[in-house]
């Protein structure tokens, strides 16, 4: 049996958890072979904290510029 555990990151919204959900289901049922009554998803959302990279603003050492100083 096949535990899928999911996150995603934004507003709880009930119409897009269920599109995936429903999406991966049906992957793992093409893909592996399995009967829907085996198949386990668990689903969830968290709101982005301030600076994540989910929040789609986190300074990146790509982005960060540093100041060396010698001892």
């Amino acid at each position: 049996m096949p535990h899928i555990v999911i996150h995603l990151s934004g507003q709880p919204n009930v119409n897009q958890s269920r599109r995936v959900v429903d999406k991966i289901m049906a992957l793992t049922q093409s893909a592996l072979g399995k009967q829907p009554g085996v198949i386990a998803i668990t689903c969830s959302t968290s709101r982005p904290k301030p600076g994540s990279l989910a929040d789609g603003r986190c300074r990146t050492l790509a982005t960060m510029r540093f100041t060396w100083t010698s001892a």
